[in-house]
């Protein structure tokens, strides 16, 4: 998976195939450099909003497609994950 090859291509990186990189040393690199990580996200940290920026971005060219068909909610998915934005940002932006 993505996330593997990630991992084992910082691990290379950071020890040089070496000891020294287990679960925990990953965990580390993926928090924020404010926290003393290396900011490095993973598949499942940018899922979600990944999602929601693709439905987003062509949201105005999907309503002009289907303003005259019955199809007019962008879905539960979209729900569901806008849900999951704005309760880890702590906002109702959108």
């Amino acid at each position: 998976s993505f996330d593997m090859a990630l991992r084992s291509s910082l691990e290379r990186i950071v020890t040089a195939s070496g000891p020294g990189f287990g679960d925990w040393q990953w965990r580390l690199s993926t928090l924020p450099f404010a926290f003393g990580g290396l900011g490095v996200y993973s598949v499942g940290d940018v899922l979600n909003y990944a999602f929601l920026a693709s439905r987003l971005q062509f949201a105005g060219l999907q309503t002009k497609l289907l303003r005259h068909t019955s199809v007019v909610s962008p879905g539960p998915i979209f729900d569901d994950a806008l849900s999951v934005f704005n309760t880890s940002m702590e906002t109702d932006l959108l």
